[in-house]
């Protein structure tokens, strides 16, 4: 019973602190500094990373069907050695 309240209490400690509550330190400046459009890159960077991975995912998925789909037709042929 004891380790049941230890989570929740603890969560609510942290909740309750006011140094929890505070932004990060791009929020506090503004949007055209320099940290600010570094941030902006950094997020865009990783977003083509992700589709970048995404994409070569997904062509890899269509080679692998269309090489199976003739793989498949290659064997339903009559009169190919088995």
């Amino acid at each position: 019973m004891k380790h049941r309240l230890l989570l929740p209490l603890l969560a609510a400690v942290l909740a309750l602190l006011p140094g929890a509550a505070e932004a990060c330190a791009v929020c506090f400046g503004s949007t055209d500094s320099p940290l600010g459009k570094g941030l902006h890159w950094g997020v865009f960077a990783l977003l083509v990373t992700v589709c970048c991975v995404l994409a070569a995912f997904a062509a890899f998925a269509v080679y692998l069907v269309r090489r199976a789909a003739l793989v498949a037709r290659d064997e339903l042929k009559p009169g190919t050695p088995a």
